[in-house]
């Protein structure tokens, strides 16, 4: 057992303790840290924590930068990536990221900066720093049991009136799965998690929220169903300094039903539906992002012909659906159209390769549904297109996506006039390329404020690499990144730069009759520019004893 002592740049010393398990693990962090998130799929170091934007409880998550088209499931594999059923994902599905472990029996803990695979409405699956164990009594119940915490955390702003926070955070998650009578696949899955979160050293919150969701596939496995209801205690938002008041309860629930093209159907297909209501007083810790006092239904369809998919969505919602006099009440519609065009044939040289094209555009609108929208508060409306062009070699792919909008807000205006933004990002992977498989982004942004002309522009580059061995029983992989954010009145003038890399060395192989040792070092550095400008040093130091399965685990 052991603790590591590292300076962190905010200021003196701290210990980070030795679990009291049989893996020993360390990690000390500063203060505040750098956001370079890239693209869905070409993921940044699992040590960085965030959480997404205010999100609608049918969507999950607010970020919508798409993963390269090769990397896309067809609309017939179902899951996750056709929209499937929140929930567990399968052990199988786990990357094996060298967080340390430790197998008794049945029995598997991990300790280190990991995600859940657990996502509903008090849960978003975000890398947090803990320990996890899991039991598996037989083949049709597993019981998890994790502590977990992280240090300035975005997304609490409507639960303790500061974008960023730590908590800590305990639970434990049930999945039980059911044998029904003209049912091919059912399961039960329960969810506690209690914690306590502090922004500012100042204002804190504290509560417990619950989840119990059933999920069922039937028709040979064509008709899924998911339901969850959720409920919460949270304290109200108070000074450190206050006494408890009476915590207020809040529900929630999601209904959610698709219907998949047969196996043999020639053409897969989805279609579905979900409805979804959040109450005022709703609110998880482990889901702080999660929008509330909410109403919304969504619709949906997915079709692939081949050489060509399409993909509608038209959502509706409403806020503040009581319409209290104190928050805004209002109603928003929105249409999405997508189509992705893989050609089998190529106009373009085959050293470019494979070419795949997607063009998606939205429209919406919001409107005050207590006044006169005709009149008094005409409709805002949201437009969006881009265009995502790929092409992909066996090896190796690369593309670029271009995308114009216009959307509510404002920079600097004193009465929102609207924003426009124009974005352009190239990205690249090299996964066949065992030597050094890199993912190399250069994302551009410019926004305009439509009231004052300010604009801003953002230029964010970075390269990551996946797992690859330096030798024999040693890995390593690395994530570079820099970031420079302007705005033409110079309020802003940002830079920053991160390294952060893993070093894996496998001291023991497992055999069958033996576990095997791992030793692994991890470490993230953030070099930023003015700290009052919202970035600031940042140190992450990391090292690790695990042991492994026979599947390198």
């Amino acid at each position: 057992m052991f603790a590591l002592l590292v300076a962190s740049p905010s200021g003196g010393t701290r210990a980070a303790p030795a679990p009291a398990t049989g893996a020993s693990v360390a990690a000390v962090s500063g203060s505040r840290s750098l956001d370079l998130r890239l693209p869905a799929g070409l993921a940044t170091s699992p040590t960085q924590v965030q959480a997404p934007a205010q999100s609608d409880p049918q969507s999950g998550s607010a970020n919508a930068t798409p993963a390269p088209l090769a990397a896309r499931t067809s609309v017939g594999a179902g899951g996750a990536a056709a929209g499937g059923d929140p929930g567990v994902e399968d052990d199988e599905a786990r990357e094996a990221d060298g967080v340390a472990t430790l197998r008794a029996g049945g029995l598997l803990a991990r300790f280190g900066p990991q995600k859940l695979a657990y996502t509903s409405l008090i849960h978003a699956d975000l890398d947090r720093n803990g320990a996890v164990a899991q039991w598996g009594a037989g083949d049709d119940l597993r019981v998890r049991g994790f502590g977990v915490s992280a240090d300035a955390v975005q997304g609490f702003g409507h639960l303790l009136g500061a974008d960023r926070a730590d908590y800590r955070i305990n639970g434990v998650i049930v999945e039980r799965d059911l044998a029904l009578a003209g049912v091919d696949r059912a399961r039960v899955l329960g969810g506690w998690v209690t914690g306590a979160a502090k922004a500012d050293g100042a204002h804190q919150r504290s509560g417990d929220a619950w989840s119990l969701a059933c999920d069922a596939e039937m028709v040979e496995r064509r008709a899924r169903v998911h339901v969850e209801y959720a409920g919460s205690e949270l304290d109200p938002q108070r000074a450190a300094t206050d006494s408890a008041a009476h915590a207020k309860a809040g529900q929630a629930y999601r209904t959610r039903f698709e219907l998949h093209a047969a196996p043999s159907d020639p053409h897969p297909w989805v279609l579905g539906s979900e409805f979804s209501s959040v109450s005022a007083q709703f609110g998880s810790l482990a889901n702080p992002a999660l929008a509330t006092d909410r109403v919304g239904a969504k619709t949906f369809a997915t079709i692939d012909f081949g050489e060509l998919s399409l993909d509608l969505r038209w959502d509706t919602r409403r806020d503040n659906p009581a319409a209290d006099p104190g928050r805004a009440a209002t109603r928003s519609n929105s249409t999405r159209v997508a189509a992705t065009w893989s050609p089998t044939f190529s106009v373009v040289p085959a050293y470019i390769g494979h070419p795949s094209y997607k063009l998606a555009a939205a429209v919406g609108d919001t409107r005050d549904r207590r006044t006169d929208a005709a009149v008094a508060h005409p409709p805002v409306r949201t437009m969006s297109v881009s265009l995502q062009t790929e092409f992909a070699h066996p090896g190796w792919l690369w593309g670029v996506r271009t995308k114009g909008a216009r959307a509510p807000g404002a920079l600097d205006a004193p009465v929102a006039a609207g924003l426009e933004t124009v974005a352009l990002d190239l990205y690249g992977d090299m996964h066949g390329a065992d030597e050094l498989p890199l993912k190399p982004v250069v994302s551009w942004q410019r926004r305009r404020d439509l009231g004052t002309g300010t604009t801003s522009r953002r230029l964010r580059t970075t390269l990551v690499t996946s797992p690859y061995a330096l030798a024999e029983d040693l890995s390593a992989d690395f994530d570079l990144g820099y970031q420079r954010r302007i705005r033409s009145d110079g309020a802003i003038d940002e830079h920053a730069a991160r390294l952060a890399g893993k070093l894996r060395w496998t001291v023991d192989r497992p055999t069958r009759a033996n576990s095997g040792v791992a030793v692994e070092v991890s470490g993230r550095l953030v070099v930023g520019g003015d700290a009052g400008a919202g970035f600031a040093d940042d140190v992450q130091f990391m090292v690790s004893l695990s042991t492994l399965g026979v599947d390198g685990r």
